[in-house]
């Protein structure tokens, strides 16, 4: 099979088991009596963020050598920024077609609330240049970063709300088979589908990396999102559609935070956090979009300029070769 099939074949398997892994993540999350702001921006990402992990663990320790260290990076890189430069411009899209059929008011309103995740993402994520810079950063900005996570945590479950994250649902196909046993069932078929897909993607993303002439850290910050950011922001995109705008962004923040925080954290654990050029423009524009998103929902609404990160994203798409 050829890099590009076997690529996308992997993309394809591991978005389809991250849609059921993240489906079952979210079925527990329904069930658990915690507030909305904790469970959307703390408890669920622990368990939606569950691919990425894999992807990561499966490039570092499975494949392994530079090209899997690269695409390790390049998975924990790649999340915040499609989530800031494309997620939230598409929500905004979202909301726009509900609003002219008729499903939702036109106006995007959002809880105040979440200015507090998107303030720690906006002043954490730019640690995560510091140990490409100076090596012997990486460890302590490591372990700061995971204390920093732990307070976040703290914080935002002594200021959670009551209510649960969404209104319950009917059960799924699955759960109407097999009962409660189907979230569990969910679960064991997502994982090994996972592990396969993940290392195809791996391998293949290397290869076709070796063969365009483009470093693998900087193809993977845009090719894995395709596969481990989609099931998350599909369904935010849902609920932006249905007027649901807290609950649709609040969903994407909180991956953020785990994406500026634990999810490097590892990183600098597992890799020798080696960062190019393509790289630090990625985390440069991530932090751009994030603050004009956190500068909106300060104000308690989105408008038409979060629309921009699109360009943002485009324009790392056309600069990656250069760089």
């Amino acid at each position: 099979m050829y890099p590009l099939e076997s690529l996308l074949s992997g993309i394809a398997l591991t978005l389809i088991a991250s849609a059921l892994f993240t489906g079952a993540a979210e079925r527990f999350g329904e069930r658990a009596e915690l507030g909305s702001s904790f469970l959307g921006s703390v408890f669920s990402p622990l368990f939606t963020s569950a691919p990425e992990l894999v992807v990561l663990l499966v490039s570092v320790l499975m494949y392994g050598g530079r090209g899997g260290m690269e695409i390790g990076t390049g998975t924990v890189l790649g999340e915040p920024f499609t989530i800031s430069t494309l997620a939230v411009p598409a929500l905004m899209l979202s909301a726009v077609l509900g609003s002219m059929l008729g499903r939702r008011h036109p106006r995007m309103e959002v809880d105040k609330e979440l200015a507090l995740p998107y303030a720690a993402f906006a002043a954490l994520y730019p640690l995560v240049l510091l140990p490409a810079l100076a090596r012997g950063f990486r460890i302590p900005v490591a372990a700061t970063l995971v204390v920093a996570y732990a307070v976040y945590a703290i914080t935002m479950y002594r200021r959670r709300e009551g209510g649960s994250l969404v209104e319950a649902e009917g059960p799924t196909a699955m759960e109407r088979l097999l009962g409660k046993a189907g979230v569990a069932v969910q679960l064991a078929i997502s994982v090994p589908l996972l592990l396969a897909g993940s290392y195809l993607m791996v391998g293949s993303a290397s290869e076709l990396s070796t063969e365009l002439g483009i470093p693998a850290l900087s193809l993977s910050i845009v090719l894995v999102p395709l596969a481990t950011a989609l099931p998350e922001t599909a369904a935010s995109l849902i609920w932006a559609y249905r007027g649901r705008d807290t609950l649709a962004l609040g969903a994407l923040v909180g991956e953020m935070v785990m994406f500026s925080t634990v999810y490097p954290a590892l990183g600098m654990v597992l890799t020798d956090w080696r960062l190019n050029a393509a790289a630090t423009a990625s985390v440069a524009m991530t932090e751009l979009a994030s603050i004009a998103t956190l500068w909106q929902v300060r104000s308690g609404k989105l408008s038409p300029i979060a629309i921009f990160g699109i360009a943002l994203y485009a324009a790392y798409v056309l600069a990656i070769h250069a760089l």
